[in-house]
């Protein structure tokens, strides 16, 4: 049985990054358009508002950057909606699953009913640019 790609993709001034899951299960043309009737501006969720690995925070695990500045946002894009609505047999692999805590089935039910907090999530992101900041602040020259 196929599984589903689904490809997740953070874009801002300071960088751009790209994830690949790969969920259990065959996306349908239905989960599709359930999936596509729920996302922000047609392409993009906010990743852990439903459990989802996000491409910026993995940049910054991974070492890619060292910390948020102010032009990262939390949108993630889901990669195959940036220029419409998929083909659901495109996003089809043979691959074996990376995601254990879901299948593609229970993915699409979670997305298709999420209420986004994009405000929450841009306060939690800035937060930590404004922790970032505070710490460069002690680790300039003449401050104690």
């Amino acid at each position: 049985m196929p599984n589903t790609r689904l490809q997740l993709d953070y874009s801002s001034a300071s960088m751009n990054y790209s994830i690949d899951l790969i969920l259990e299960g065959a996306i349908t043309q239905e989960q599709v358009r359930a999936i596509s009737m729920n996302l922000i501006d047609g392409y993009q969720i906010v990743a852990e508002q439903v459990a989802l690995t996000s491409p910026l925070k993995e940049a910054m695990n991974i070492g890619l950057i060292d910390r948020y500045d102010e032009t990262d946002h939390p949108l993630t894009d889901l990669g195959q909606w940036e220029s419409g609505e998929p083909k659901a047999s495109d996003m089809h692999t043979e691959e074996p699953a990376t995601v254990s805590h879901y299948t593609i089935s229970e993915l699409a039910e979670v997305i298709a009913h999420a209420t986004w907090d994009q405000l929450a999530a841009s306060m939690e992101l800035e937060m930590q640019v404004d922790e970032s900041d505070d710490e460069d602040e002690y680790d300039s020259p003449g401050m104690s």
